[in-house]
């Protein structure tokens, strides 16, 4: 409101205007905790086989946003190495089994025969 008044038929308010606000949704990275560090035997000894997995190692795998409506989205890992110092660890290279839906995914592995030492995997969400 002004303080010109009214005098003479005029007016102090203007005509109302229409604004339109519109929230837009933001997709949320997925997210997922992962196991930070796996020891395993060295293969090759009676005691411990060349092939395994570790259960368990990624959990909480979720669609990203804090309220659940993502969580209809895909969510697939990959698995690669960040550190090749010791390619010959593996006999076959590491994989994650992971079903789509699930909150957890398993980490399996094949030695190479009385193979030692570590190599550092990343794992991403895509």
């Amino acid at each position: 409101e002004d303080d010109g008044g009214t005098d003479l038929g005029g007016s102090n308010r203007s005509a109302p205007q229409a604004l339109n606000l519109t929230a837009r949704a933001v997709n949320h990275p997925p997210n997922f905790t992962l196991v930070p560090e796996v020891r395993v035997w060295e293969a090759g000894a009676e005691e411990a086989p060349l092939g395994g997995s570790f259960p368990g190692l990624l959990t909480g795998i979720n669609g990203g946003s804090p309220n659940g409506n993502e969580d209809y989205q895909q969510i697939s890992f990959a698995l690669y190495y960040v550190d090749t110092r010791l390619p010959g660890l593996f006999a076959a290279p590491p994989t994650l089994q992971y079903a789509p839906g699930a909150a957890a995914a398993n980490l399996s592995y094949q030695l190479q025969p009385f193979a030692t030492g570590s190599v550092t995997l990343r794992v991403l969400a895509v």
